[in-house]
């Protein structure tokens, strides 16, 4: 792998250095092939893996140290992403923790911190998965129809949301709904976040058979005139678009992350295939075809993560390009990362179109991140906008 360290000696404390191999010796301890493919197929990672992954206190990225979390910029939560996600060569529900992390982080009450964090200390999961996206509208949020009345004195949810990881199996859902209950017109309306238990009576939730990123499973959820006790409230203010399009962007950005490890392992996978697969008495990787391919997956995987880390580091120092910057890192990372993971499928010849190979399980899962967090179209229409806004200047 070319050295990335270019991009990051001067970034990362040597603390966050740390942490990140922490997570290359985590990866290389637990993220084997043969576990990943069984995991793959049972639908989860076990949970003696996530509990050893909470043991190294990886599991806190995302918190502050203020609220019990770790120092880390979120540069480096990104590293850990794209690290974990290397090793894997899969989506993994570690990225969706960690944005999990971040929202509670800041919007959370200390009080819902710490009882957080105290049923984490005793599972293998802090206990709630997000639901960010409507059913209908996806991540369109200024278009949710998810929204929290207020009738006879109590609060009621009412709503669906649609591809939530885990969320038939985490005991509660982090819900980002409109404030319906001291506003009339939900276009308008501002948002709240809610930490609703599962098993409240109206919520329902159903599994969706995606065709990939079987590791992290996705749910469909249907809250059905749910009743609110008003300390699930997540912060006690109301969150305007801005705050949404802020948390929009840490899941958009962990998702590249997320397609820049798998399309880095993707690439090593074919380049090791290519130099010991014998055709003709050559290596493969001699052909010039074979070695254009290449040349072009690791210009893609270069850029990926040079774009990644422009927008991680702008998130941190607060910059004002933030929105640009996410919106063209994530029109581009995941179309990149497909890309990669087809020419190694292409490389492989007919094997790479089978499970015996993680390229074609790469394929699969960075096609979604197209998707996941707002498509390549609608990322087209915020980096037109960007773009705009920032050469006017």
């Amino acid at each position: 792998m070319i050295d990335p360290s270019f991009l990051y000696d001067e970034i990362l404390t040597e603390e966050e250095k740390q942490i990140i191999d922490t997570a290359k010796e985590f990866g290389g301890e637990y993220f084997t092939e043969d576990s990943v493919r069984l995991w793959y197929e049972e639908g989860g990672v076990p949970n003696h893996v996530m509990e050893a992954y909470r043991d190294t206190g990886l599991g806190l990225l995302g918190l502050t140290p203020r609220l019990g979390g770790v120092r880390a910029s979120f540069t480096a939560q990104a590293m850990v992403v794209e690290t974990l996600s290397k090793y894997a060569g899969a989506a993994l529900p570690m990225q969706s923790q960690i944005s999990c992390m971040n929202v509670m982080s800041r919007f959370a009450r200390e009080d819902q911190i710490k009882t957080m964090l105290d049923a984490y200390a005793k599972t293998a999961y802090p206990g709630f998965s997000l639901a960010f996206a409507d059913d209908e509208t996806g991540s369109d949020f200024q278009s949710y129809k998810t929204a929290v009345f207020k009738e006879g004195g109590t609060y009621i949810l009412r709503g669906r949301k649609a591809f939530v990881n885990n969320g038939m199996f985490m005991p509660n859902v982090l819900v980002i709904a409109k404030n319906m209950v001291d506003y009339d017109d939900i276009l308008t309306a501002p948002f709240n976040i809610w930490l609703v238990p599962r098993t409240q009576e109206g919520v329902s939730a159903y599994p969706i058979n995606t065709i990939g990123q079987r590791i992290t499973p996705a749910s469909a959820l249907k809250f059905d005139n749910v009743e609110l006790d008003p300390s699930w409230q997540i912060g006690t203010e109301e969150l305007s678009p801005q705050n949404i399009f802020e948390l929009s962007q840490i899941v958009r950005t962990m998702t590249c992350a997320n397609s820049l490890g798998m399309a880095q392992a993707a690439l090593e996978d074919a380049v090791t295939y290519s130099q010991t697969h014998v055709i003709r008495n050559r290596p493969i990787a001699t052909f010039q075809q074979i070695a254009e391919m290449l040349v072009d997956m690791q210009i893609d995987v270069s850029n990926i993560r040079t774009m990644l880390y422009e927008a991680t580091y702008a998130i941190d120092k607060g910059a004002e390009k933030i929105p640009l910057v996410v919106s063209l890192l994530k029109k581009y990372a995941p179309s990149a990362a497909v890309r990669v993971a087809d020419k190694a499928i292409q490389i492989f010849g007919g094997v790479g179109y089978t499970d015996s190979t993680r390229v074609s399980r790469i394929w699969i899962d960075s096609r979604a991140n197209q998707i996941i967090g707002g498509t390549d179209q609608i990322m087209t229409i915020l980096g037109a906008k960007g773009i705009a806004k920032y050469y006017s200047k």
